[in-house]
């Protein structure tokens, strides 16, 4: 289900490692925010628009598409 939350949060097993790897939910419910400058949200919106304008051209070719996002800490 698009939007979906269920199982997108670590394990506890996960969540004991020196460097776990977090989920959206995990994300969601540390409250952190996430603040980046004018230039990297200027090329990161149009990033996103001209992924947009892609899907929307093949949305009857590319019914799945998945977004995936890192972040180094």
């Amino acid at each position: 289900m698009q939007g979906s939350t269920v199982e997108r949060e670590a394990s506890q097993k996960e969540h004991a490692k020196v460097s776990p790897t977090l989920k959206d939910v995990d994300f969601i419910n540390s409250g952190a925010a996430l603040y980046i400058g004018e230039n990297d949200k200027t090329e990161l919106m149009s990033t996103l628009t001209a992924d947009t304008q892609v899907l929307a051209s093949c949305i009857t070719s590319c019914p799945f598409y998945c977004s995936t996002v890192g972040f180094n800490f």
